[in-house]
């Protein structure tokens, strides 16, 4: 394995938010905490690269209360200024306005131009 091509990073912070929800009808005030781990690959050659992303934001006054935010990341070079991507995107939040529990994800892919 070569240790060269990974990377990793984390970090951890406070962050205000204001919730507004149309069905529920309220805008609620929160502290949060912040705290995020992202995981990366480059292969050789310029090949590829994959990154990951995980977040996790718990309520400070209720830890039960807490949101989960993924990014996967696939970038593909075609040539030194094209190249392809997938993003796949998942969220996950305990605790709604409403009182639910909510889960969305999506995939997406497209071309990036390196002018």
């Amino acid at each position: 394995m070569d240790r060269e091509r990974f990377s990793g990073y984390a970090g951890n912070s406070y962050m205000y938010e204001a919730e507004y929800s149309d069905q529920a009808g309220t805008t609620d005030y929160n502290h949060r905490n912040s705290t995020y781990l992202t995981l990366s690959y480059a292969a050789g050659a310029g090949k590829f690269s994959v990154t990951n992303t995980v977040y996790y934001q718990p309520l400070y006054r209720d830890l039960s209360d807490y949101r989960i935010l993924e990014q996967f990341r696939l970038d593909i070079p075609l040539s030194g200024w094209l190249k392809v991507f997938t993003l796949y995107n998942y969220y996950f939040d305990s605790k709604t306005p409403l009182n639910t529990e909510e889960y969305t994800s999506n995939l997406n892919i497209g071309v990036g131009v390196s002018l």
